[in-house]
């Protein structure tokens, strides 16, 4: 696996009814090219869980769409088709 989880920098975001993973290594792809979210769905889900243990402890507020609070959720490792464009 290239790299460890610190040097790399991953993009969430939600879109209605999907979500949208961009893992990067910041060391082998400083231009944040090669989305590594299928190849490497482990590492996301741990840089996930690291990322939503981080915004509960600061009790990060959330967005709100029709009255429900828009909380970043963790992909299932065995998910076969992981949504990995960002801005599509």
């Amino acid at each position: 696996m290239p790299g460890t989880w610190r040097e790399w920098v991953k993009a969430y975001e939600y879109f209605g009814d999907s979500n949208r993973y961009a893992p990067f290594d910041l060391e082998s792809d400083p231009s944040e090219s090669d989305n590594l979210a299928s190849k490497n769905p482990q590492q996301l889900k741990t840089m996930m869980q690291a990322m939503i243990q981080e915004l509960e402890y600061m009790q990060a507020q959330y967005p709100v769409e029709d009255g429900r609070q828009l909380k970043p959720t963790i992909p299932s490792v065995n998910e076969r088709k992981m949504k990995t464009e960002v801005g599509e």
